[in-house]
């Protein structure tokens, strides 16, 4: 397994249910998805029984397949089961943690200013066209919130707001059921979207931990782990950033296509233990889940969203390919070049592409391996939705010209748009 080093602070980053080792300095493993576990995403929108399709969803893709369901019964919202065990002594939840010092930080909800909040045209054409991004020329002055919880919800919505998708409208009760899990998550030791009944069980899945709490048409979780080891006793570990752990899920395409799917409502859970010793060290781990509800009409049936979004120009150059699903099949473990995702806005068109290709500024074809809906092992995971995941990492302060044909449902797609590196 090749590890992704980040020279300042020596984290080794997984996406995956993989340990990563150390090699004297400090590592940090993070966890995003897990092979056992493919329920994160019960997308439920009214229409019928529900389908077993639903818990067979990928990890993060919550709009890539949706499944019909009934609508959800209020009444569960009264049915709750008993909260999760109190943490045990060195654990914490929420807010008031111990955490990175970030370069600008301040304790409140909004990390960034929309100039114009007017929302991007969704208008149906003949051929399909990008969904068009704001960009940072219109989404300025990000800065990282004091605490994990809050920064990475405002971090989510942050890149919802630069490729031109509302706000994720924080719930109370959805922050409940993902506050919920996470405790879950630290208190059994475990990364995954599914419990088992015993302490802190609140519900199999996330579709039933959300409905019992907050009854909707549409329902999805995206979660994160990281685990941290400092090769000295009674160290303090520390997220690099209050941000990190769902920039992480963005550099994962089927966790960002989750994040950007057409979700109206959001609440977040945050729960940390920094306290533990272990041989010749200490460890600390950090969990945070995103519910994600309510179904929201954007965008239309001609229109794909593409990321990095045309103009874009603070791209990575990689990330390190421990996603499941895994978009870059032979290549688990490796330090690719960044991935760019385009997803529909429709629950039933199916995209079907013939050519998805990156040039960089000379016209130098860039190998790329692409999956979609034909492709092996994927199925309507990715039904409405394409990734190309170049094999080398890009090089840096590049301008990269990604072309992408095929047909959305009937439509023609024939797009082309542009993106540079950092």
């Amino acid at each position: 397994m090749k590890e992704a080093k980040r020279a300042a602070t020596g984290l080794c980053l997984v996406l995956a249910l993989s340990a990563c080792g150390g090699n004297g300095s400090d590592s940090s493993q993070t966890t995003v998805g897990s092979p056992p576990d493919r329920s994160a995403v019960s997308p439920t929108p009214p229409g019928g029984p529900a389908s077993s399709a639903a818990n067979n969803a990928p990890s993060a893709t919550a709009d890539a397949a949706p499944v019909a369901s009934s609508d959800a019964d209020p009444s569960a919202a009264s049915n709750v089961p008993p909260g999760p065990s109190e943490p045990a002594p060195g654990i914490t939840s929420e807010t008031g943690l111990d955490t990175a010092p970030q370069q600008t930080a301040a304790d409140e909800t909004q990390c960034y200013t929309l100039k114009d909040a007017t929302p991007p045209a969704s208008s149906i054409t003949a051929n399909v066209t990008l969904f068009p991004a704001r960009g940072a020329a219109q989404v300025v002055d990000y800065r990282v919130l004091g605490d994990p919880k809050s920064a990475g919800f405002c971090y989510a919505n942050y890149r919802r707001a630069l490729i031109g998708l509302p706000a994720l409208e924080p719930q109370a009760r959805l922050a409940e059921a993902a506050q919920n899990h996470t405790d879950y998550m630290l208190l059994r030791r475990t990364a995954g979207h599914n419990e088992t009944p015993g302490p802190g069980f609140t519900g199999a899945t996330p579709d039933d931990r959300i409905q019992k709490l907050y009854p909707t048409n549409f329902t999805g979780e995206v979660l994160v782990h990281v685990s941290q080891r400092i090769p000295r006793l009674n160290a303090q570990p520390r997220l690099p950033s209050n941000d990190m752990m769902v920039a992480e899920l963005i550099h994962a395409p089927f966790h960002r296509m989750g994040l950007f799917g057409s979700f109206r409502s959001g609440g977040t859970g945050y729960a940390q233990d920094i306290t533990q010793p272990v041989e010749g060290g200490t460890r600390g781990d950090f969990y945070q889940t995103i519910n994600l509800a309510d179904a929201l009409e954007i965008g239309s049936d001609s229109q794909l969203l593409a990321y990095p979004y045309d103009g874009q120009a603070d791209v990575p150059t990689s990330w390190t390919n421990n996603e499941y699903p895994n978009p870059a099949p032979g290549h688990a473990g490796e330090t690719l070049g960044y991935s760019v995702s385009v997803q529909s806005f429709s629950h039933v068109l199916r995209l079907a592409v013939t050519s998805f290709t990156l040039t960089d500024a000379s016209g130098k074809d860039v190998p790329c391996l692409k999956v979609d809906s034909s492709s092996a092992g994927f199925g309507s995971e990715l039904r409405g939705s394409a990734i190309c995941t170049p094999i080398k990492p890009l090089a840096a302060r590049t301008t990269y010209v990604v072309s992408l044909k095929g047909t959305l449902g009937t439509r023609p797609v024939n797009l082309t748009w542009r993106f540079t590196t950092r």
